[in-house]
């Protein structure tokens, strides 16, 4: 992650230099978080590792990251992703404790992953710290996002999941956790935080998830399989979130 010195050249194609505002989170996903058909302007970030939720009225952009061409080239990764978080056609796993969706651009939906924890990378604002891809991973994302090559599915494994909200609850889920870097299983990952109580897992990682883990990754079947992560409020997730908007209006 290169925080000290600005780019004079787009961070992706290399040809041309940066010239538009490049949101790290697309404005078609924050209009999700806030059930709005347009962008309220209230995009607010929170979560570990920052000391106070961050706003942005304008969204989350960068100016120095990406050239108009390159950022509509992963605008088509983000219209994958709102496309999915939008649809509530699930059906039923066997095992009782997963979901499954069917036709769904898998390649697309592993190359918005793989954007947004490599713009989450390069960028420089503050909300974003929690990733550093380093630069081995950050030029081998790059350059798939170049030739729109998703890979293996041990390359960069992709596990998605979802928390749940009774109707009346529903206002707690009206928020973005930040992305951070952590371990599962010794494995190096990215914790990518989507509208509607989604969290993603991406493997950051050359070594290959064990067995049960990668049988559950993008691309290991026909269909996405989302496991359930039980009530949002019973969460971590939710225990950040709750501090974070305490620390917000001042309270302990």
């Amino acid at each position: 992650m290169n925080r000290g010195t600005e780019q004079s050249l787009c961070r992706l194609c290399r040809n041309r230099p940066p010239d538009i505002k490049a949101h790290i989170m697309d404005e078609g996903l924050m209009k999700l978080v806030h059930g709005q058909p347009k962008y309220d302007g209230q995009f607010m970030m929170i979560g570990n590792g920052l000391r106070k939720p961050v706003r942005r009225p304008t969204g989350s952009y960068d100016r120095n990251i990406l050239c108009a061409e390159c950022d509509n080239k992963l605008g088509k990764y983000d219209l994958a992703a709102i496309k999915f978080c939008k649809r509530n056609d699930f059906e039923s796993h066997p095992s009782g404790v997963a979901s499954l969706l069917s036709k769904v651009d898998k390649a697309s939906l592993k190359l918005f992953a793989l954007s947004y924890i490599w713009r989450a990378s390069i960028t420089q604002l503050s909300e974003y710290d929690m990733v550093n891809l380093g630069y081995k991973h950050e030029s081998k994302i790059a350059n798939m996002l170049r030739n729109n090559d998703a890979g293996g599915i041990d390359d960069y494994s992709v596990i998605m999941t979802r928390f749940n909200l009774p109707e009346e609850r529903k206002m707690w889920g009206m928020h973005v956790l930040n992305p951070t870097t952590n371990r599962l299983d010794g494995i190096n990952i990215v914790n990518v935080y989507l509208p509607n109580l989604y969290k993603w897992i991406v493997k950051v990682d050359s070594r290959p998830f064990g067995k049960t883990m990668r049988d559950m990754s993008l691309g290991a079947m026909d269909e996405a399989l989302i496991l359930d992560m039980g009530e949002y409020t019973n969460s971590q997730e939710f225990s950040f979130m709750h501090d974070a908007i305490m620390k917000m209006h001042g309270n302990k």
